[in-house]
């Protein structure tokens, strides 16, 4: 049977890529990491050995344990809200 559940509410880091910030992402992710073709971005995420993409407009996403995701623009703005750190 399944069971329903509700996510644990977590701030996250994230910057979002608009195609032109690269220093800004250079420096969310710390360091030399990434690269941009066309647009299109790369990161290299050395706690889960791999690369992930982002699109221009979607977010990256730093998690709990300092990897990172990237989210689509739409699904981001639905699920999050900014908030002021403390």
């Amino acid at each position: 049977m399944s069971k329903r559940y509700v996510s644990i509410r977590t701030e996250i880091d994230a910057v979002q890529w608009t195609g032109i910030n690269e220093e800004e992402v250079k420096e969310f992710v710390g360091g030399d990491k990434i690269s941009s073709i066309c647009g299109n971005l790369q990161v290299f995420d050395e706690l889960q050995n791999c690369t992930i993409n982002a699109n221009v407009n979607d977010y990256i996403i730093k998690g709990t344990e300092g990897e990172f995701y990237p989210c689509a623009e739409k699904v981001f703005l639905r699920k999050y809200e900014e908030c002021n750190a403390v």
